[in-house]
């Protein structure tokens, strides 16, 4: 009977030991690690404010209230996700927060980036500083007034940090600014180029086996006044654009290529087309560039201000030779309709998508040439660093 009654105690226990240790296996899986699990993975815009949320969805960190139009750039498709930045930039485990806070009110904020650990804690923080500048184009000095627009991340190829990506404006309408900070939020280096350039991707665009970063945009010098787009080597990222002088000072620039992309007699002419002065732009512009397949990147110029817009691909192979030009269907469809009111020569769209060909520029470091050149002072400089 007592060994009965130890028997049946015995298998009592084991159940109640068991039911503690599945009830206690719940309450921590379900409970204690959400709560205490501070690495988040996603975010939102919430009541004006950056919100971040681990992988179990809880919130871990809350930024500061956040002037309006932050909200009308987070939802601006190409900036959405460069407004805020998730990532471990300093190989710590724990991921960082980036961000932006545009501001209309404070002039220190809208130039700034913020670095948070996801405890709150204010891990850095970089103002661009104030700059006086010189606008070729206006004859005449100003003092900046200028904002950050997107950042991006990329890694450092000596180091497992992250390097942080920034790009912006030092003014309204010139320059257009593209610099990069170490994982401390440390000044590196940055690149001025005249006019925007804030369309920003990050790829091994010469199958060199490491990432470029090329921008792409307008240049606003009036010699040029048309679509561009900048290929730089990370560890080089410097200097001023072509003809080009902001500081007084004659820098040079270090981008691998410059190479500008020419108008159109669609752009030229688009107000003709539409009736309506606001379709046509000052100048085109390189708005997007994908990496399709190894050895072949898309260019894209828009050549008017409408939606959809009449665009010119161009396609490069990796040392940054053309290797076909076409339009899309509304530059097409523009370009017959210029036609048929004769105000343009009566040539076909192939043989005018060849006088195009022989407009395209490269920079090579002193001239533009009509044919692929690499930049001689990037080459020098990559030649003294080995």
């Amino acid at each position: 009977m007592i060994a009965k009654y130890k028997k049946n105690q015995f298998i009592v226990n084991l159940i109640f030991i068991l039911l503690f240790v599945a009830i206690s296996g719940h309450f921590i899986a379900n409970f204690l690690v959400p709560y205490f699990d501070k690495n988040p993975i996603s975010y939102d815009y919430i009541n004006d404010r950056y919100v971040t949320f681990n992988k179990y969805g809880n919130k871990v960190f809350e930024s500061e209230i956040l002037e309006r139009n932050n909200y009308d750039l987070i939802k601006n498709n190409f900036y959405a996700d460069k407004r805020i930045i998730i990532e471990d930039i300093n190989d710590d485990g724990i991921k960082e927060i980036l961000y932006l806070n545009t501001s209309n009110l404070d002039n220190i904020k809208k130039r700034s980036i913020y670095c948070y650990q996801p405890s709150n804690h204010l891990m850095w923080s970089y103002t661009m500083p104030e700059k006086n500048l010189f606008y070729k184009n206006q004859g005449e000095n100003f003092t900046d007034n200028s904002m950050i627009i997107a950042i991006s991340i990329i890694s450092d190829l000596n180091t497992r940090f992250k390097k942080i990506l920034y790009y912006g404006n030092y003014n309204d309408y010139f320059p257009y600014n593209i610099g990069l900070l170490d994982c401390n939020g440390k000044f590196i280096s940055e690149f001025i180029n005249s006019g925007h350039t804030g369309k920003i991707s990050i790829f091994d665009i010469d199958n060199d086996g490491k990432d470029e970063i090329i921008a792409s945009g307008q240049n606003n010098l009036k010699i040029f006044n048309c679509a561009c787009f900048i290929i730089f080597d990370p560890e080089f990222l410097s200097g001023v654009s072509p003809e080009t002088n902001p500081f007084g000072d004659n820098r040079i620039g270090l981008e691998k290529y410059y190479i500008l992309l020419p108008r159109t007699v669609v752009l030229e002419n688009a107000n003709l087309l539409t009736g309506n002065e606001s379709s046509k732009m000052p100048r085109n512009e390189a708005s997007s560039i994908l990496n399709r397949q190894k050895s072949n990147t898309l260019v894209s110029s828009r050549e008017t201000n409408d939606t959809p817009s009449p665009s010119i691909l161009y396609y490069f192979d990796d040392k940054m030779n053309l290797t076909d030009i076409d339009a899309d269907d509304y530059f097409e469809i523009a370009y017959n309709q210029l036609l048929e009111k004769k105000i343009i020569p009566d040539i076909t769209l192939d043989e005018y998508l060849n006088t195009l060909k022989e407009k395209i520029l490269w920079w090579d470091g002193e001239q533009f040439e009509n044919k692929p050149v690499l930049n001689k002072f990037y080459l020098e400089a990559k030649s003294k660093s080995k």
